[in-house]
């Protein structure tokens, strides 16, 4: 059987010890009481060592066993940012343009400005959530890209919780230049199953209604036609109660 250094050394002071010991009758009955205990511990020990040992390395769980066992290896969601979470909100398109948004919470502001010592109720979020800071980025197919940014309620109030803002993402023209749209994200009670955008030229938008992580809210986007800003939303309960809203 092969050894370590350590069980030599150990080898070793036994031996010595042995050889300054006295040497009288042998208790058999002890010895096989020993045995027996020494054979328990040692199964105890060689069952502990055949467990998995759980090491966490950026986001995965390396498991370590011994050579008769096979190793074990389970992935671990690794967030990008102590709270934080990213979701894709996914794609509006509008003219033959495709914007892509990706809505990002935060637990406390970015902008250490934002942020005191004396918040007021709702201003951090808990660390389960909901997270009341937000911002939504909007990418065009071409690479351009427009931030919406949120503020939680006690910044910017929303106290039938029904909240809108809108921004102007560019995209290129086939002739090489630029086209401003209106960007629009909204957020609402959950209580909430369906809006409907009117735009200021008269034209309708119902974008789906999405839950999100670490939200209390539902979030939509939409998008309109160069210059052209949101005039109302009507909004729709489960029960087709209606209500409507001005948006410029």
């Amino acid at each position: 059987m092969r050894t370590t250094g350590v069980e030599d050394e150990v080898a070793e002071l036994l031996a010595r010890a042995a050889d300054g010991a006295a040497v009288g009758p042998a208790p058999v009955g002890a010895v096989i009481r020993g045995g027996r205990r020494r054979r328990t511990r040692r199964a105890v020990l060689r069952g502990a060592l055949a467990l998995a040992v759980i090491v966490p390395l950026g986001g995965v769980a390396v498991s370590v066993a011994r050579e008769d066992r096979a190793a074990q290896v389970a992935q671990t969601p690794k967030p990008s940012k102590d709270g934080e979470v990213s979701v894709d909100l996914g794609t509006t398109t509008i003219d033959g343009k495709v914007f892509h948004a990706q809505l990002t919470l935060s637990r406390i502001p970015e902008d250490p400005n934002l942020q005191t010592e004396n918040p007021p109720p709702g201003y951090y979020g808990s660390p389960e959530g909901p997270w009341p800071w937000a911002k939504i980025v909007f990418n065009s197919q071409d690479g351009r890209s427009v931030t919406i940014d949120y503020r939680p309620e006690p910044a910017m109030p929303d106290p039938e919780g029904v909240f809108f803002r809108s921004s102007l993402a560019t995209a290129w023209k086939p002739d090489g230049g630029t086209q401003a749209y209106t960007m629009t994200v909204g957020r609402l009670k959950p209580e909430y199953t369906r809006a409907v955008i009117t735009w200021k030229d008269g034209s309708t938008s119902e974008p789906k209604l999405q839950a999100v992580p670490r939200s209390d809210r539902l979030w939509l986007i939409a998008a309109s036609m160069p210059g052209v800003r949101p005039d109302h939303v009507d909004l729709y309960d489960a029960n087709g109660n209606h209500t409507q809203r001005k948006l410029g």
